[in-house]
């Protein structure tokens, strides 16, 4: 989308994400659901869509589980049930 000159092509895209867990599109930024993307706010929604996903998303989730995860269990615990899940956390 970086690459994508909007002045020749047509995005029915606004601010907006959706959103797996309420299966709603919600906004990146207030009033986003009546923003269209353009040339000269394209960086912007790519700016909030990372900032969205790295921030908010699945990814994070995950962080944070496996963080509160190494906090409660001790390493042997961990190393067990890495190895007998085979697993890689």
């Amino acid at each position: 989308m970086k690459n994508i000159d909007l002045a020749s092509e047509v995005l029915e895209q606004d601010f907006t994400y959706y959103d797996s867990k309420t299966g709603e599109n919600k906004e990146l930024k207030p009033g986003g659901k009546s923003i269209s993307i353009d040339q000269s706010n394209k960086a912007e929604y790519i700016e909030l869509s990372v900032k969205q996903l790295v921030e908010k998303g699945p990814y994070m989730n995950k962080m944070l589980f496996l963080e509160e995860f190494h906090k409660v269990f001790s390493l042997k615990i961990r190393l067990n049930f890495v190895i007998k899940y085979r697993l890689f956390l």
